[in-house]
């Protein structure tokens, strides 16, 4: 998903977005919707479903993990940000990434599509700090709260040259915020 929204992003859409977030919305074949959806009637690709328990899988109440990045690139790519033209020279095969800015700060994503790590450096022009929040979601990486929602995994050092060297495992997305230079 996160890939998917770079793409358009950067294509000059207006915006992405989420259909029917709970599986509880999805009706199939045309049937009526049960007070308890079946297996006939329900699709399978909300963030959750609030019907899970009721269905006798309460497991499938739990937030899934597109939501992690799907409320990352909500929160940190908001209304009215404005994407940044990015240079992606020395990117290799597989990465993609994302620039917006925002009323106080600059957020980037980068996808990692490749099969392999990568290692990029991002330089952000001046005016903005040097200290950054950084998100993950990787295989194995992509600290949350109690409740599922995404948490602040790394604050990552900005050479004075106002570039930061990230590594990134393979299949997944980093997002960084920088602050607007005080």
């Amino acid at each position: 998903m996160a890939d998917y929204v770079a793409q358009v992003a950067r294509a000059g859409w207006m915006g992405a977005s989420a259909w029917d977030l709970d599986d509880a919305m999805h009706i199939v074949n045309g049937r009526v919707h049960p007070p308890i959806p079946d297996d006939l009637t329900l699709k399978i690709w909300g963030f959750w479903n609030t019907q899970g328990r009721a269905m006798g899988h309460a497991e499938d109440e739990a937030i899934r993990p597109w939501f992690y990045t799907w409320s990352l690139m909500s929160r940190l790519f908001p209304k009215g940000s404005r994407i940044l033209a990015v240079t992606e020279s020395g990117f290799p095969a597989g990465l993609r990434s994302l620039a917006a800015r925002g009323e106080k700060d600059i957020s980037v994503m980068l996808v990692n599509e490749a099969d392999e790590s990568r290692t990029v450096t991002v330089r952000i022009p001046g005016g903005f700090g040097k200290t950054q929040v950084r998100y993950d979601y990787f295989d194995g990486d992509r600290p949350a709260n109690r409740e599922g929602f995404p948490v602040v995994q790394k604050t990552p050092e900005v050479a004075g040259t106002g570039a930061v060297q990230l590594e990134l495992p393979s299949r997944g997305v980093t997002f960084l915020v920088i602050p607007a230079a005080e």
